[in-house]
């Protein structure tokens, strides 16, 4: 096995043991799923370019929960073309408010937010569109990037200043993880089989 391949399962498993560091946070998140479930509510999941790979991930699958509704947006998703539209578009404010305008998302509902960097304009439309009309959000992001970043929304504000639970995905600022020779810029991002393996951890938290 290559020495970046050894760094980068290396970094899967530190960070894995990392993300297992917050069990308390955790089991807050899956216990307002649970109870929204109970209530008979529904749960929701949005991201935006790849961060929306969970709400997918989440979506209609084998051993998933098959109560969760993905929040998609066509321009938003990586087969549009060309690729960069999703970065400009997630940066449009008031498009965020619109999608939970036209979406079924109700009060008592809970909606999860994954955004590793929690800055971009269409995330915290989202979010606070969501708080308004009286869902819970739990958020998935990266509290490293949070410390180094500033909003891109005219609120100034971060997923982390507005989630009612966030989630740590022990990614460093960046993304990616491993350092190659001769290279500056470091390869093999991380966030996906972070946030991935909570989403699905959370169908089967012990509570």
């Amino acid at each position: 096995m290559s020495k970046a391949l050894t760094q980068y399962y290396e970094q899967i498993r530190q960070k894995l043991a990392q993300l297992e560091s917050q069990p308390d946070t955790i089991n807050r998140a899956a216990q307002m799923m649970a109870d929204t479930v109970l209530a008979e509510r529904d749960l929701f999941v949005f991201g935006a370019s790849h961060a929306g790979i969970l709400a997918e991930e989440m979506s209609y699958r084998a051993g998933g929960l098959a109560i969760v509704n993905p929040l998609f947006t066509p321009a938003l998703m990586l087969n549009v073309r060309p690729l960069t539209l999703t970065s400009a578009v997630e940066n449009v404010e008031g498009l965020g408010r619109v999608l939970i305008e036209q979406s079924p998302l109700q009060a008592g509902d809970t909606l999860l937010i994954h955004s590793v960097s929690g800055r971009n304009a269409i995330t915290i439309d989202v979010a606070l569109a969501a708080l308004k009309v009286g869902a819970k959000v739990i958020a998935i992001t990266s509290l490293a990037t949070a410390a180094r970043v500033t909003s891109r929304h005219s609120s100034g504000k971060l997923l982390v200043d507005i989630a009612d639970i966030t989630i740590d995905n022990q990614c460093e600022y960046g993304d990616a993880a491993v350092s190659l020779p001769g290279l500056a810029q470091k390869a093999a991002p991380l966030s996906t089989i972070m946030g991935g393996n909570y989403c699905q951890q959370s169908g089967t938290a012990d509570l």
